[in-house]
This record gives C-alpha cells, sequence and structure tokens, in this order.
C-alpha cells in the first residue's frame, strides 16, 4: 500500500504504519477456505466456508507491505502468537536478497493509452451507511488510542 504522508516523527511514523486512516489497511486473521467444507465459521449469516486455522491445515498468511511518501517501509499483519516468525523470516530474506542484488534497470516506458482511473462503487444507502458508521468509529477508536514508542539501537 502506498501512503502519500511523510511523517518525520517516530510516533506519527509508527501510528501511520500501524493504523494509517483505516482506510486502506487490511486487519483480519487468515483463514483457510475449502468450498467443499460443511464446517462454516462464526460468521455464518454471510455464509462463509472459511474455517480458522487449526494446527492440521495449512495456514495462508496476510500481510500489507506499507510505504510512505518519504520511502519509508513496514509491514503490518495480523498474527497469534507464532505466526510472526514466519512473516519477519520471509522479510528479512527479502531484505538480504534486495541489498545483496542492487542493480536496477530503467525500463522503458510502456505504451499506455490511458493513465490510472480511480474506481466509482455503486452501492445502495444502507451499505453506505455501514461504511460510514464503520468509518466514524475506526476513527474514534484509533484516535483513543495511546502508542509509546521506544526505539531501541542495536542488537
Amino acid at each position: 500500500m502506498l501512503d502519500d504522508e511523510k511523517p518525520t516523527d517516530i510516533d506519527k511514523l509508527t501510528r501511520q504504519f500501524l493504523l494509517g486512516d483505516g482506510r486502506n489497511r487490511w486487519f483480519d486473521k487468515s483463514y483457510v477456505c475449502d468450498r467443499s467444507s460443511a464446517v462454516r465459521s462464526s460468521n455464518r449469516e454471510l455464509g462463509s466456508p472459511c474455517v480458522p486455522p487449526s494446527r492440521y491445515v495449512s495456514l495462508i498468511l496476510r500481510f500489507s507491505l506499507l510505504v510512505n511518501g518519504a520511502g519509508k517501509a513496514a509491514i503490518n499483519f495480523e498474527h497469534s502468537w507464532g505466526d510472526g516468525v514466519a512473516i519477519v523470516r520471509f522479510m528479512n530474506e527479502i531484505f538480504k536478497d534486495a541489498t545483496k542484488h542492487t542493480a536496477v534497470q530503467q525500463a522503458p516506458a510502456a505504451a499506455v493509452g490511458h493513465g490510472p482511473q480511480k474506481l466509482q462503487w455503486k452501492v445502495s444507502e444502507p451499505i453506505a451507511a455501514g461504511i460510514k458508521a464503520a468509518m466514524a468509529r475506526f476513527d474514534a477508536d484509533a484516535g483513543s488510542m495511546n502508542l509509546d514508542v521506544r526505539p531501541q539501537r542495536g542488537r
């Protein structure tokens, strides 16, 4: 995800990477979906064929790679006690490879008929009201959250 903001203060930077404005972050646990399964999650009204992962099924980890307007990057992911190791290991391997193989070549610009276009969503009034209420709830919850950032240097 690309954010336009360029905070220089560590507290604002942490808040940006942790929460953003709540409009472009995906905060959700990973689930394993099996269309043939008769087991349903607790979200029965949606008819979801997804079940929370257990030790007997493979787990798909979701994460967000965030880059802000100043080029600083972070990862954000929902996890339980053991999930973080897999994501951090994966990101460490990417970092090692990217710093070892730093050669980047400028590719010629592709011929495109038009630039990107903003998607316009048509939603019913009840859905729009639900989205507005969710945004207000996020803003209230995020505004009440206290962050205490304590940077550590070295290992």
